[in-house]
C-alpha cells in the first residue's frame, strides 16, 4: 500500500517542510491545521473567526484527499485557553455532523505562532458514512463484555 504525502492547495504549502495530509488507502491523517489565509498569514479576528478559518482549512485539506468533514473519525484540538474551548463548542456544530468524531481537546497554552488560538489535526476515512449514536452498557463489576464476532481477514 502506498503512502501519499500531500501539500494543501495554498501557494505557501509547497514550501512547508511537512505534509498537510498523508493518505494511505482510505485513511487520511492531517498535520496541524490552523487559522491561516491563502497567503499563509494568521488571520485577524476573534477566536470564533480563527475557529471557522481552521475548520474551513481542514475541510479544504480533506477535500484535496477525497474526504470531507463528515468522514472524520478522530480529531485533536489544541487551544490557547479555556475561553477558546467554549467558542469551539459553539462553532463546532456548524461544521461537524452529530454524532461527531472522537475528540480530544487540549489546553496547550501558547501555540507555535503568536496570536494563534487553535490548531487541529484529524484522522478521516474517505467514503465512510457516520452511523447513529450507539450506547454500550458497562459490563457489571467482575465480568467482561463478550467480544464482537471476529471478521475474516481481507486479502
Amino acid at each position: 500500500m502506498t503512502i501519499e504525502s500531500l501539500h494543501g492547495p495554498w501557494p505557501w504549502a509547497a514550501e512547508a517542510q511537512y505534509a498537510q495530509a498523508v493518505r494511505t488507502g482510505d485513511l487520511v491523517f492531517t498535520g496541524g491545521i490552523g487559522p491561516f489565509d491563502e497567503q499563509g498569514s494568521l488571520i485577524d479576528g476573534d477566536c470564533e473567526a480563527q475557529i471557522r478559518q481552521t475548520l474551513d482549512n481542514l475541510r479544504t485539506v480533506l477535500a484535496s484527499c477525497g474526504c470531507g468533514l463528515e468522514n472524520i473519525v478522530s480529531m485533536n484540538v489544541f487551544l490557547s485557553d479555556h475561553d477558546v474551548y467554549q467558542a469551539f463548542l459553539a462553532v463546532r456544530p456548524e461544521y461537524l455532523p452529530v454524532p461527531g468524531p472522537a475528540s480530544t481537546a487540549i489546553g496547550a497554552g501558547r501555540l507555535l505562532v503568536d496570536g494563534m488560538r487553535i490548531e487541529v489535526n484529524a484522522v478521516a476515512r474517505c467514503g465512510a458514512s457516520r452511523g447513529p449514536w450507539v450506547s454500550r452498557a458497562a459490563a457489571p463489576s467482575g465480568t467482561t463484555r463478550p467480544s464482537a464476532p471476529s471478521q475474516p481477514a481481507e486479502g
